[in-house]
């Protein structure tokens, strides 16, 4: 049954694709810090930025890199870390967008990076953790799960856990790279590991929603999604919220599983929901592969706006004070109101944006296809 499944989940996701004065909602009290140190922002990847952003935005520089740039970026004491799909890893200057160093890593980068104190964690495609000195590019060390991954690492304590695709949830020792104990699903793992108090949270390929214990490993409760996820589950106020690509958005309690609420833009065949959720007191934002950003009362999953834009988003939305941004294959970046969903800002780039921004010391940070890096803020284009 596991292998059925497991072979059914990998057919579907090739076919599919591989996620004036305004008064600005509560930030998320998870988020830490004023930098990007993790994929979402925090390991409770709610996607809701601490910096404050100006109304007014303009592109502050762009540098072109080597490889298309399809992970988000982590930023962390004015640097830029970036991976590529031509295996690399850059730093960059928040201020000016100039190379700090580069280094190469075992194989394509599709997963946003993590920072903790003085060291970079990155996972290539490869399914290889390298541990970095953040301030030169310099190896600590790796460890190689011999398994393909997507997922961005999650640091818990003296913990890192990472997934990938094959059906393994990896926890190792932040410090050496050792394994501590790794958890086996029945489907590729594609999201983010997403931490809340004490456990850790995934979804599937195997169309299963699963709470595991971050001490010992072991599963706490799952839960039926009723279609396969790549994106990373948002942990807020003791609730769970994924997308999925049964094109469905979906709230369970954290506590035991249960199903709060779904939301369908559509009853007969709805376009999947690749990008994880944002989530702030009143509102998740979900993106789909239908060309649409939702916002979506919290407590009841009802509709409360929409916005199209002109292609898929596979691109995590990103909550920045009473606005909030999303990247699109039609190459556009949009600011949205999130009371209203009316677009409020646009920049239009030259390829699709496939990785959600980054926010942090006043700086949105973005990559896209063509292996441009933008970066925006506060002060005039050059």
């Amino acid at each position: 049954m596991r292998t059925i499944r497991y072979l059914m989940a990998m057919i579907a996701f090739i076919v599919f694709g591989g996620a004036g004065s305004r008064s600005a909602e509560a930030p998320n009290p998870q988020t830490l810090g004023r930098d990007w140190l993790y994929h979402r922002g925090d390991t409770a990847r709610t996607g809701v930025a601490r910096s404050p952003m100006p109304e007014n935005i303009k592109r502050l520089w762009r540098v072109q890199v080597e490889g298309d740039v399809e992970a988000p970026v982590a930023v962390a004491d004015g640097m830029v870390y970036v991976g590529t799909t031509k295996d690399r890893v850059y730093a960059l200057n928040l201020e000016t967008g100039a190379e700090v160093w580069t280094t190469s890593v075992a194989s394509v980068v599709l997963a946003a990076p993590c920072v903790d104190e003085e060291r970079l964690y990155i996972v290539d495609r490869y399914g290889v953790m390298t541990c970095m000195n953040r301030m030169n590019g310099q190896t600590l060390w790796t460890y190689d799960s011999e398994e393909q991954s997507e997922s961005s690492p999650a640091i818990v304590g003296d913990k890192i856990l990472f997934g990938t695709r094959g059906m393994m949830l990896h926890c190792l020792d932040k410090k050496t790279g050792q394994k501590i104990w790794a958890f086996e699903t029945e489907g590729p793992v594609f999201c983010s590991p997403t931490y809340y108090k004490g456990r850790v949270y995934i979804a599937g390929c195997d169309e299963i929603l699963r709470a595991v214990d971050v001490e010992t490993g072991k599963q706490v409760w799952q839960a039926e999604m009723g279609g396969y996820s790549a994106a990373s589950a948002a942990a807020f106020d003791d609730k769970i919220y994924v997308g999925h690509y049964g094109g469905k958005v979906m709230a369970f309690t954290a506590g035991k599983g249960e199903k709060i609420w779904e939301f369908s833009p559509t009853e007969e065949y709805p376009d999947p929901f690749h990008a994880s959720c944002a989530v702030t007191t009143e509102t998740v934002v979900a993106a789909g592969q239908d060309n649409f950003v939702y916002g979506l009362d919290r407590a009841k999953g009802t509709k409360l706006w929409s916005f199209e834009t002109k292609n898929e988003i596979d691109a995590s939305p990103v909550v920045v004070g009473s606005r909030v941004y999303v990247g699109s294959k039609d190459g556009r970046l949009y600011g949205l109101n999130m009371k209203t969903g009316q677009r409020e800002w646009v920049y239009v780039g030259g390829a699709d944006f496939v990785a959600s921004p980054a926010v942090a010391a006043g700086r949105l940070v973005v990559g896209d296809t063509a292996g441009v890096v933008y970066c925006f803020g506060a002060s005039q284009s050059p």
